[in-house]
């Protein structure tokens, strides 16, 4: 992940972000990142809804790191096949796209 940061030339402060939200993600699993799949992204979005009552911009934001890992750095790219019927960016609470603010 690291190498990808680099190459890409992210700011420090991206970087500590992405790595802190990374890490929060695998914790909310209780497993590495890397172990876990792009279906988790989903669940983990429903998470940050429900329990967390974030806002769908906040949403987005903490969604970019872990989406970053599996499409940058482990070259998982999303498809209907791995993401379900709702896709990446959908709020299942209300229907929105949390990738649009992107």
């Amino acid at each position: 992940m690291l190498d990808e940061f680099e190459r890409r030339n992210y700011s420090q402060n991206t970087r500590r972000i992405y790595i802190r939200t990374v890490k929060d993600f695998g914790c909310h699993f209780q497993r590495s990142p890397d172990r876990l799949g792009l279906q988790h992204i989903r669940d983990y979005q429903a998470y940050l809804f429900r329990e967390r009552k974030l806002e769908p911009i906040t949403v987005a934001q903490r969604l970019a790191a872990p989406r970053f890992l599996f499409v940058q750095v482990l070259n998982v790219l999303p498809t209907s096949a791995n993401l379900g019927s709702g896709g990446i960016g959908t709020n299942p609470l209300a229907g929105e796209d949390a990738w649009s603010t992107m």
